[in-house]
């Protein structure tokens, strides 16, 4: 006899109730167990140790402890060692440049300068170059010449005014004038040429 195929999985709620409440109790009875007895499933098996039978029971007992002794010895060594390595991470951390009112380090510096290069002007730049002499004749322990300096003042002075006159406005008056001016000594010369060729001429 062919069983008949089940087309749906419709359960009457009689059943579903039922199964509902097993499932409570089961879970309900697992606690209440675990309560009672915690870790009482999870034991592990006991080290039964050395039988008194055994006849070098005694020499084995004084390697173990002898084995335990090593082992604690080199766990002490491994900690004093991590130790040592963190004390001397910390004072190299110490020996850096951390203070911000410190002078400043070399390489530092030049960094600084890579940066500034393209934004600084030419005065600027020449005002750099300078005190870079001067600071460099001052690690030096040299004195620098009295002319060096004054030229390097005089440059600033020449580099001032050349600074002035690129922001002062253009006059259109003066060139105007000046123009004016060169026209009419051309027209004087060329006059006085003229009179010239005109006394030769007679």
């Amino acid at each position: 006899m062919v069983r008949k195929k089940i087309t749906s999985k419709r359960v009457p709620a009689n059943h579903r109730y039922k199964i509902e409440k097993r499932v409570k109790d089961h879970h309900r009875k697992l606690r209440k167990d675990a309560k009672k007895n915690p870790s009482g499933q999870h034991k592990g098996k006991k080290d039964p140790g050395i039988p008194n039978n055994f006849p070098f029971k005694e020499q084995l007992l004084q390697q173990i402890a002898e084995q335990k002794i090593k082992a604690q010895e080199e766990k002490q060594k491994q900690k004093d060692a991590r130790r040592k390595a963190a004390e001397k991470a910390r004072k190299a951390n110490k020996g850096r440049n951390t203070n911000p009112s410190e002078p400043v380090t070399a390489k530092k510096a030049e960094t600084s300068k890579s940066s500034t290069e393209g934004v600084m002007s030419k005065a600027a730049k020449r005002k750099a170059a300078a005190a870079e002499v001067e600071t460099k004749a001052k690690k030096s322990k040299t004195i620098v010449p009295k002319k060096s300096a004054k030229s390097a003042k005089e440059e600033e002075e020449e580099e001032d005014e050349d600074e002035d006159e690129e922001d002062a406005p253009y006059n259109f008056a003066e060139h105007f004038t000046s123009q004016g001016k060169e026209g009419e000594e051309e027209e004087e010369e060329e006059e006085d040429e003229e009179e010239e060729e005109e006394d030769d001429d007679e």
